[in-house]
């Protein structure tokens, strides 16, 4: 990706993750990137290619912090535990995408209206189910429905996101975080 265009989707993810993807108004990106329309317009060809680049930036960021946290572990159940972690932290902790889960964030913006961008927080959703399913499949010792574990993990972690973000309420992560914990430590 070109590096100015690479420069407007950091700061777009920033603005329409916390703001709503659909919802931003390209007068806020403009005066966040310093660009005129024409210059907006240059690098991506409507609003909806922008959405996608930010959200591809937002998901992307988050991604590779779990990567990360799958890296520092060494078992699939740590490993899917590290990726837990990593996504509360992501997303529930001030930072440059602030604003909770992209993918959440993308699909609620876009409703029913905008289909390219459901389905595309879709296909992100799907990955991450498919990888904590994967995790729990890759175990010495599976659980007796590691696809059905991976999803319920997947499950929780973005429901306690979304209670989060609407209710304003950080305390309800600790608590899916230790059940989730608790969860997998069962399983066993």
């Amino acid at each position: 990706m070109h590096p100015r265009r690479e420069e407007i989707a950091r700061t777009a993810a920033a603005l329409m993750n916390r703001g709503g993807y659909v919802q931003t108004p390209i007068s806020e990106l403009l005066a966040a990137t310093g660009l005129e329309k024409g210059g907006l317009y240059h690098h991506f060809a409507s609003k909806e290619e922008i959405a996608i680049a930010a959200f591809d930036h937002a998901n992307g960021a988050l991604r590779e912090r779990m990567a990360a946290a799958i890296d520092s572990a060494a078992r699939p159940r740590e490993q899917l535990l590290a990726m837990v972690d990593a996504a509360f932290d992501q997303v529930c902790s001030p930072s440059e995408m602030g604003g909770g889960c992209p993918m959440i964030n993308l699909s609620a913006s876009a409703g029913d209206r905008h289909p390219v961008l459901r389905e595309r927080a879709a296909a992100a959703m799907g990955e991450l189910r498919e990888g904590a399913r994967a995790l729990l499949r890759a175990d010495p010792d599976p659980p007796p429905d590691p696809d059905a574990l991976g999803d319920l993990v997947v499950t929780l972690v973005e429901g306690a996101i979304a209670v989060r973000d609407v209710t304003g309420d950080d305390a309800v992560i600790a608590p899916a975080r230790a059940h989730i914990h608790d969860l997998l430590e069962v399983s066993q």
